[in-house]
């Protein structure tokens, strides 16, 4: 039970990386340094005090870029393989079950493969939306974007700490209307050019 509450963890503070880099990562890194969440042996570095206030640094200039219009989109591109490497490592902090088994390369790898996945997917989705935002109020409305996702992050990595397994369910649940809404877009798109193809002859 407790290696499946870790990889609840793992999930959730990856995927929260995907909207906010470092932010999940100053939470956790907070949480362990109160003993309020394991860490894998080998990453006891991630609650020190050196590590907490670069992690906080980074989350101040990370979310205050993204409130910045034009900025946030530059910002977001060099973001997106960050994304990835620090989901990689919130992954790993949980893995301490398997490290026996699989050693420090292994745990990166299994680290790489779900959480930094996650991340990069949840970056991916969250650029998409920003670029669409850009083009379509002149990167006025990005603000409103960032704002979003830190609230999403935040809520993410305090659920995933406290309640991993409710993070974990509401993770399963957002895939899964993501999954229909993406399914009801591409058949409205089939439908359109169904009734465009007709019209024409």
């Amino acid at each position: 039970m407790d290696f499946v509450i870790a990889i609840c963890v793992g999930v959730g503070l990856s995927a929260a990386c995907g909207l906010r880099v470092f932010l999940p990562m100053l939470l956790l890194s907070a949480a362990a340094k109160f003993g309020w969440v394991n860490l894998a042996h080998g990453f006891d570095w991630v609650s020190s005090w050196p590590a907490l206030v670069a992690f906080g640094v980074a989350s101040v200039l990370e979310v205050g870029a993204g409130h910045i219009p034009w900025v946030d989109h530059a910002v977001d591109v060099l973001a997106a393989p960050c994304a990835i490497a620090v989901g990689t490592l919130a992954m790993a902090t949980q893995l301490d079950a398997a490290q026996p088994l699989i050693g420090w390369a292994g745990t990166l790898a299994a680290g790489g493969a779900v959480g930094g996945t996650i991340a990069g997917g949840v970056k991916l989705l969250g650029a998409t939306t920003r670029v669409a935002s850009t083009a379509s109020t002149a990167g006025l409305g990005n603000p409103i974007i960032a704002s979003v996702e830190t609230l999403g992050a935040t809520i993410l990595s305090i659920l995933s700490i406290v309640v991993p397994i409710a993070a974990g369910l509401l993770l399963i649940a957002i895939v899964a209307m993501t999954i229909a809404i993406i399914r009801r877009r591409r058949r409205a798109r089939a439908a359109v050019v169904v009734v465009n193809a007709v019209t024409a002859q």
